[in-house]
């Protein structure tokens, strides 16, 4: 997105929390203007985009929990930020082949803009299997060949659903848990905007300025002015004589 505009970014972030993440979130990325292909995103490659949008705008660690399919003890984890961040997405034209029945079956890694044009309901599997292959067999694509095409698309675009294994301090299972990347950054997009929106409800008052005034100042020393209207609020206290 390039430097961080937090007028830009409330005038862009929909705060409708009951929108699909994803849609609030590309809505958001067309702030950048490498988005004019981003259609051709593989699912890892569009969530790495999220991230690094995380990482511009939000900063910070995100944290989560997910109850243990053990014992239903509530794990918490934050997730490996960092590591996403230095992840290289993996070329749109990889292929990923398959040997089924003696025969190979290729297909090429899905895009966004495969996902956006599937059929809602039914079976999405096949579907998206239909859709990437890159062979001229004329038999549908078979059944283990759709579930073994599954795992080699997880190798091969590990971000598009990270999996993070946990250890559950209640019982010590051990456990895998897929992340949806989309709803985390969306959910820390929505703390940005409604940390933003208090900034420009107490500056707003205390001083009159305008929205447009509040966000361009530089947010370490808006946390300064807000730091002394604290004070300002706060009892007075009466020296001991």
């Amino acid at each position: 997105m390039g430097p961080v505009n937090h007028l830009e970014f409330l005038q862009r972030w929909d705060c409708d929390e009951s929108a699909p993440a994803f849609r609030r979130l590309d809505r958001l990325l067309g702030l950048d203007a490498e988005m004019q292909d981003a259609a051709h995103d593989t699912p890892g490659g569009r969530n790495l985009r999220y991230v690094r949008l995380q990482a511009e705008l939000g900063g910070g660690g995100m944290d989560a929990q997910t109850a243990c399919p053990a014992c239903a003890e509530l794990c918490e984890f934050a997730l490996p930020l960092g590591a996403m961040l230095e992840s290289t997405p993996p070329a749109r034209d990889r292929e990923v082949g398959i040997e089924a029945r003696g025969e190979r079956w290729r297909f090429r890694l899905p895009r966004m803009s495969d996902l956006a044009a599937l059929p809602l309901g039914g079976e999405l599997g096949h579907a998206l299997a239909e859709t990437c292959r890159l062979d001229h067999h004329d038999a549908p694509v078979p059944e283990a060949v759709v579930e073994a095409l599954g795992r080699e698309l997880d190798a091969a675009d590990p971000l598009a659903t990270p999996v993070v294994e946990l250890t559950c301090s209640a019982c010590q299972h051990v456990f895998s848990a897929s992340v949806d990347l989309a709803s985390f950054v969306a959910r820390e997009m929505d703390r940005l905007a409604n940390r933003l929106l208090r900034d420009v409800h107490l500056l707003a008052r205390a001083y009159g300025w305008s929205e447009d005034a509040i966000l361009a100042i530089p947010p370490a020393r808006r946390r300064r002015y807000l730091a002394l209207i604290g004070q300002d609020s706060a009892p007075s206290r009466a020296f001991a004589v």
